[in-house]
């Protein structure tokens, strides 16, 4: 296979994505970044002693449009640890995921900066390549003697010059878009070096964010749960 018959398979898995800017538009605010965050949640929410870091609260309008199972109105927090608090030791979750289900940003009473949808394509990293790339793809896997879970163990100047092309396509990596950008919603997503495997394509990537990082902040769809995941490199 050629770098350039390997570019073709990735531009052939690219999944639409939503990114998230600060620059208005005529589609009004699909989401809000920081700030308090909701003030009109369920109750029984955010009880942890220590506190909480509102993230991000986004409508998910786009995202079920595009066949993802999310609904309604995500808010995501980071729980915050109280060191001077005296008392028994809770285990700390990193965060919580609060789903609205069947609402709309115009139903929450939420304070925070105000993000707008750009839609563009998400180009997909050499594992999900590897994992979801046609038959001539796996027979090249073959040809080296590796199957498509084999993505980690991949080396060779066509496996280098195809990352620096996904590297110049990727929020994660590419500056103008990183600088530019918020989060995205939906799209493809990198392997960390804490995941045991590249997270399978039945886990639907909700928002991915950038701004403020580290941490960088995924959840995850996998109706009817959602997981949250706070990275750091």
């Amino acid at each position: 296979m050629t770098f350039e018959e390997l570019i073709a398979e990735g531009h052939r898995l690219e999944k639409p994505c939503l990114y998230l800017t600060d620059e208005p538009n005529e589609n009004g605010p699909v989401a809000y970044w920081g700030g308090e965050g909701p003030s009109n949640l369920p109750s029984g929410h955010l009880t942890w002693i220590g506190g909480y870091r509102h993230w991000i609260t986004l409508d998910s309008s786009w995202l079920t449009k595009q066949g993802n199972s999310a609904e309604g109105v995500i808010s995501v927090f980071e729980c915050l640890e109280n060191e001077d608090f005296e008392g028994p030791e809770f285990p700390l979750t990193e965060g919580t995921v609060i789903y609205q289900h069947k609402t709309t940003l115009e139903d929450v009473e939420i304070e925070g900066q105000k993000l707008y949808g750009v839609e563009s394509r998400s180009f997909p990293p050499i594992d999900a390549v590897c994992l979801y790339g046609s038959e001539k793809v796996e027979t090249w896997l073959r040809e080296q003697n590796r199957k498509r879970t084999d993505y980690d163990a991949l080396q060779g100047e066509i496996i280098d010059q195809y990352g620096d092309y996904w590297m110049e396509r990727s929020p994660y990596s590419a500056p103008a878009l990183h600088d530019q950008y918020f989060a995205v919603m939906g799209g493809w997503h990198i392997h960390w070096p804490d995941d045991d495997f590249y997270m399978p394509k039945e886990m639907e990537l909700v928002v991915w964010t950038f701004r403020d990082a580290e941490p960088y902040v995924e959840v995850w769809s996998r109706r009817p749960n959602f997981i949250l995941k706070l990275r750091s490199t």
